[in-house]
């Protein structure tokens, strides 16, 4: 897998995140802040997935994408 597979935009972003799996009927999403903690878990399905960012404080995330053999880690900026 590579991260072509999934796109994440607009990143940075202030308010959300869309990400859109190309290739993947479906998927789990963790996202985690830099000390590993779980602050979202999503279900994403092909297609554009938005992801509510408004509460989240702002710093570096990511959004850690399993599907059914690939476990794919995106960078995700909070402004």
């Amino acid at each position: 897998a590579n991260s072509q597979e999934v796109l994440a935009f607009p990143n940075p972003s202030s308010s959300l995140w869309v990400l859109s799996l190309q290739n993947y009927v479906s998927a789990t999403c963790r996202i985690i802040d830099l000390y590993g903690r779980t602050v979202s878990n999503l279900v994403l399905q092909q297609g554009q997935n938005v992801v509510d960012a408004q509460s989240f404080s702002s710093g570096i995330y990511f959004a850690e994408i399993t599907t059914n053999n690939d476990v794919l880690l995106i960078k995700l900026i909070k402004e």
